[in-house]
């Protein structure tokens, strides 16, 4: 009996220790849902909620910004707010490794500024005044010791860019929007700057 009970506080932790680690943000699919119905996306992470939105039965690439406490409702967006949606009806996109395959969309406010990233690919940075580089960038490379830091870096003609991204909860500052994704970003060129801000899995 002890040794069962061993056993099964052990998996618990294993559990529990996976559970914690688990990467977001991440890439969901609609699964088990009707053809003709919908997933609904409700204000909060709760049956009855009022419903602000809906994926359809087929919807792909869903991006969830983390779970929240009991882990049956997930983080989404609808259009410029945010909602939840029930994870009994999302599967995690497999294969995503670190999650940045597909690239990145980076923005920051105060200076106005965005970052279309691609791995192995241009990746063009331009500002609110509208000039615009182009770096070449590998895939984020993990800190050592660390999960969710990662440090980015590429050349571009005119400058070379050196970033840590990271997987923590980040917010524009001017809307109600959350994002899984910190940027904090150094340009140097003939004059260095720092730029700070947040992103969302997949270039634009």
């Amino acid at each position: 009996m002890l040794r069962r009970a061993t056993l099964a506080v052990f998996a618990l932790l294993i559990w529990g220790s996976a559970a914690q680690t688990e990467p977001f943000p991440a890439f969901y699919d609609v699964t088990d849902v009707a053809s003709n119905d919908v997933l609904n996306i409700r204000v909060e992470p709760r049956a009855g909620s009022a419903i602000i939105g809906a994926f359809a039965a087929d919807a792909t690439g869903i991006e969830v910004v983390r779970l929240d406490e009991t882990r049956r409702w997930a983080r989404v967006r609808s259009g410029e707010q945010m909602g939840w949606a029930s994870a009994r009806f999302l599967a995690v996109v497999p294969r995503q490794g670190e999650g940045f395959d597909l690239g990145l969309s980076c923005f920051g406010t105060e200076p106005f500024w965005a970052l279309s990233y691609t791995p192995f690919a241009p990746s063009v940075f331009t500002t609110i005044d509208g000039d615009a580089n182009a770096f070449t960038m590998g895939s984020p490379q993990r800190a050592a010791g660390r999960l969710n830091t990662f440090g980015l870096s590429g050349p571009g003609a005119d400058a070379d860019l050196y970033g840590i991204l990271e997987r923590r909860e980040c917010s524009d500052g001017m809307s109600d929007l959350e994002y899984g994704l910190t940027l904090n970003m150094l340009i140097r060129g003939q004059d260095t700057v720092i730029y700070s801000g947040c992103c969302s899995l997949g270039a634009e």
